[in-house]
């Protein structure tokens, strides 16, 4: 239910959550994909559970998850607060991911083209515009 503050903007996608994660049963995933999300914001009540469930499904789908600790709850503050801590273990572990696709993408691109490389710089001595680069993002959002 949106709050009489908050009201769905012209556009605004709105799911009905039937269950602890808001994928199931719904077209979450799908409205996701067509508008190529690449992070989401986290808010909610029940951190040790809807919460978590949402933030591990988009760990499992490779969406980065940015949970504000100020919008979140749960009727346990002590288990809130360990869910905040498992909550940002799953979200160094997603950067950790992302960040070694990044190396392993960049790596395979300097593969492919390193016969153009040798073919450009050979007759030639070593010299550092011949030298493979790559940038390397570390993921972290």
């Amino acid at each position: 239910r949106i709050i009489p503050e908050l009201p769905p903007a012209p556009g605004d996608y709105q799911v009905e959550k039937t269950r602890y994660n808001a994928f199931a049963h719904t077209n979450l995933d799908d409205i996701l994909r067509q508008e190529k999300v690449t992070e989401v914001q986290v808010v909610g009540v029940l951190t040790s559970i809807c919460v978590m469930e949402i933030v591990k499904e988009l760990f499992d789908r490779d969406i980065p998850a940015r949970v504000w600790e100020k919008g979140v709850a749960d009727f346990d503050p002590e288990v809130g607060m360990a869910m905040t801590r498992m909550i940002s273990r799953i979200a160094d572990a997603c950067a950790a991911r992302r960040c070694t696709q990044t190396v392993r993408a960049a790596v395979k691109s300097l593969v492919e083209r390193a016969p153009e490389r040798q073919k450009a710089s050979s007759g030639r001595g070593s010299s550092a515009s011949s030298t493979p680069k790559a940038a390397i993002s570390s993921g972290l959002w």
